[in-house]
């Protein structure tokens, strides 16, 4: 039977190997993780997306065409009505970015009004 020996040095280099490696990748995990985040440009679609679905649960619930669209810091919304027969409205909001004036969202949704 043949006994096997390490050189104790020998574990000692893997061990730290193995750490410079992983400190490396958990580095490289990390700044992965801070690029592909969430930009600005894609905050800002989420919180008009957001505005503009509890402007539209608030139509829903009573329509008026005078309640005021939602003020957020960095882009504008701008509302219009439209008309398609006796009782039903279209109500469109379009979010603008402040600074380019780029259109960044834009929302169609009918309501049935009975009047």
């Amino acid at each position: 039977m043949k006994v096997l020996s390490l050189k104790a040095s020998s574990l000692v280099e893997n061990l730290v190997a193995m750490t410079i490696i992983s400190l490396a990748i958990g580095m490289g995990m990390l700044l992965f993780i801070q690029l592909g985040g969430p930009g600005l440009r894609n905050l800002k679609l989420m919180k008009s997306q957001q505005l503009m679905s509890e402007y539209f649960r608030r139509q829903e619930l009573h329509f008026d065409p005078q309640i005021k669209t939602p003020e957020v810091e960095g882009f504008y919304i701008e509302s219009s009505l439209n008309a398609k027969g006796k009782n039903l409205r279209g109500l469109t909001l379009v979010a603008y970015e402040s600074a380019s004036g780029k259109i960044i969202y834009s929302r169609v949704r009918w309501f049935y009004v009975e009047r």
